[in-house]
């Protein structure tokens, strides 16, 4: 085979996966189309703190978690800070990587948690979300 064809067969192989988000260590799948109106993601985790993202397509990652196992709440507001729609606190850890949850009643305050990420250098683990429907 030719060193050109080679190298045009790479790409085609390289297009041919479903994956178009980044992979991380932890994932959680919000099982609902992200609303219209989003312009927040704010999510949660416990003993590490709390990050607000803009919204963007639904997808977003949370880099220096800490490697103990922890809850994830994601929450979404619109652009006056009206919350819109959050899920259940979903377990996280090397041992539950993947969780997929459901909207539930978004309550009367944003989530909140207290903690640090992990220092630079320090081991981390790189959380990825995205909203999908099924």
């Amino acid at each position: 085979m030719s060193r050109g064809l080679c190298v045009a067969a790479g790409l085609v192989m390289a297009g041919c996966t479903d994956l178009d988000y980044r992979p991380g260590d932890w994932e959680v799948d919000v099982v609902s189309a992200l609303p219209p109106d989003a312009e927040t993601l704010r999510i949660c985790v416990e003993g590490n703190g709390v990050s607000s993202v803009g919204a963007g397509n639904g997808r977003v990652e949370v880099r220096g978690l800490r490697p103990e196992s922890t809850q994830v709440r994601i929450e979404v507001y619109d652009l006056d800070e009206v919350g819109l729609l959050a899920t259940e606190w979903a377990e996280l850890g090397d041992e539950t990587p993947f969780a997929e949850v459901a909207p539930v009643e978004l309550g009367a305050s944003p989530c909140s948690s207290v903690g640090a990420y992990a220092a630079a250098g320090e081991e981390d683990r790189l959380l990825v979300a995205r909203f999908v429907v099924e």
